[in-house]
């Protein structure tokens, strides 16, 4: 693709990542982004993927649809992080996600799930993964990334995260370190207000740490974040400022600077879709994201072609980004092969993912006997029922239908229903379930950041433990270590209290 022969629509289209509703080039949603609008740069959904063949289809369509106009291709894009943050949880492997490995601690665990993770994007035909998260967790009771961070220590968290990029790099799909300079110091989620943290430049290193190891690794993008560090920026989120791009080349980036969704309330609640355009582009970001609405879609393209029309922005400025794109894009698709779509959720992606979430759980207190009383009662909330690539289509996998499948007899109860009995296995997931948690039990598990147990007297319950996922290859481990089949060697990667600090475990092998 010559840059000459670029119009200013063309040129607008490539500056932008757009998310859709549908499944084909025939819906409309789909058509408006692709053929009006012509935005070559595709963030996926679960609203977007029926099935790792749909979605190899859809890329494939769309490819040729670029090709046919002189573009080079697709830049396919998707959040597969592992554990919370999961597309087609039904289809894929459902690996246990960030904190889990920091619980395993090795850097082969990560570059294991990176390289399962990278092998099922290429299948499909994704070649950009929007992970991993580099956030250091000093705010561990953050919502908005808790259990999608590796820990609290940015020794582990940087070699964590340099291991599961060079996973993905190994089957030759692309990583997108996130959300630069470092989400972890607020519990404020970006999805509903703008996080503002009140941090010295010097403490501000610790959360730089592990993008400095991503960019010595050769990570492909960085997603700027949606908070504002006062002493970087006063006046602007890093997502919208130029203090904050400017710190990330420093660091001798040259990759691509993406921004988080624009269409979260941390910006958009301030700045209409207009203005963040005006200030995007001003601040030197390469790929500015709005991935949902298609109004806001329209009106932040159309004002990037009044940008460009009217000469009021420096042209070398947006081709030097469209020439970080495609050499992104011709990297990828020089490095990426096509793995058989079998490969997703194989047999042995879903051996290991049972053997890396077994590695991670962590047993807190209680390291005795194991064995699960005679009459076991499992008590846990509704919503754990999701789906797994071993459900069948359209089936949910819950915990009661996991422990059968190992085995594990139990009668199975609502949290919240009933103050269950001593005998109880008592799963929560969340800081939102604690009211419904059960003074006493004879274990206690939480399903995704440990942190929440610090709420709870452990005094009522004889065993303690974390698997920090609440998926399948989770809950899976969970009754297997009860069976004696695995054994759980995980530490805590955060602190919960004085008393169980980072790196506490119970269990000896």
């Amino acid at each position: 693709m010559k840059a000459a022969r670029l119009g200013p629509e063309e040129i607008a289209g490539l500056l932008f990542a757009f998310g859709f509703s549908g499944y084909s080039l025939e819906d409309e949603h789909v058509r408006l982004v692709v053929k009006e609008l012509g935005v070559p740069n595709i963030v996926f959904f679960d609203r977007n993927m029926r099935s790792p063949s749909q979605v190899k289809r859809l890329i494939a369509s769309m490819e040729e649809y670029f090709r046919s106009k002189g573009l080079n291709g697709v830049l396919a894009m998707v959040d597969q992080e592992g554990g919370l943050v999961m597309r087609m949880p039904g289809h894929v492997t459902p690996l246990p996600g960030n904190m889990a490995l920091g619980a395993v601690g090795i850097g082969e665990a990560a570059f294991k799930a990176g390289r399962i993770i990278g092998l099922e994007l290429a299948a499909m035909g994704i070649n950009l993964n929007l992970a991993p998260v580099l956030d250091v967790l000093e705010e561990p009771e953050s919502l908005v990334i808790g259990e999608r961070s590796f820990g609290e220590d940015p020794m582990l968290v940087s070699r964590l995260g340099e291991a599961f990029i060079e996973g993905l790099h190994s089957v030759g799909v692309g990583a997108t370190a996130k959300h630069f300079p470092g989400h972890g110091a607020t519990v404020v989620d970006s999805h509903h207000e703008l996080p503002r943290i009140k941090m010295e430049l010097h403490r501000l290193e610790k959360h730089l740490m592990p993008f400095r190891r991503a960019i010595e690794a050769g990570v492909e993008a960085v997603m700027m974040g949606h908070i504002l560090v006062e002493s970087l920026d006063p006046e602007s989120p890093a997502s919208l400022s130029s203090k904050a791009v400017g710190l990330l080349r420093s660091l001798g980036f040259k990759g691509l600077v993406v921004s988080d969704c624009m269409e979260m309330k941390a910006v958009s609640a301030t700045y209409t879709p207009e203005e963040i355009v005006d200030k995007a582009v001003s601040a030197g970001l390469d790929l500015i994201m709005f991935s949902h609405t298609w109004n806001t879609q329209r009106r932040a393209y159309d004002r990037m072609l009044k940008l460009i029309s009217r000469g009021d922005v420096d042209e070398s400025r947006l081709m030097a980004s469209i020439e970080r794109r495609e050499k992104l894009l011709a990297s990828l698709k020089a490095r990426m092969s096509a793995p058989p779509l079998e490969t997703i959720a194989s047999p042995s992606h879903m051996a290991d993912c049972i053997d890396l979430a077994c590695r991670a759980i962590t047993l807190i207190k209680g390291c005795g006997d194991l064995s699960p009383p005679h009459r076991l009662t499992i008590v846990y909330s509704p919503r754990l029922a999701s789906p797994s690539p071993v459900a069948g289509p359209d089936a949910l996998s819950s915990p009661c239908s996991i422990a059968e499948e190992v085995g594990l007899k139990a009668e199975c109860r609502e949290l919240g229903s009933e103050n269950p009995a001593e005998n109880s296995l008592v799963l929560f997931r969340s800081k939102h379930e604690l009211p419904l948690v059960p003074r006493k039990g004879w274990m206690i598990v939480s399903l995704g950041n440990p942190v929440w147990l610090r709420y709870i007297d452990l005094e009522g319950y004889r065993i303690a433990a974390s698997t920090y996922s609440h998926r399948y290859c989770s809950l899976k481990a969970l009754f297997q270590v009860l069976k004696g089949e695995c054994r759980p060697e995980g530490r805590l990667p955060v602190s919960i209290s004085e008393k169980y600090t980072v790196g506490h475990r119970c269990y000896e092998p």
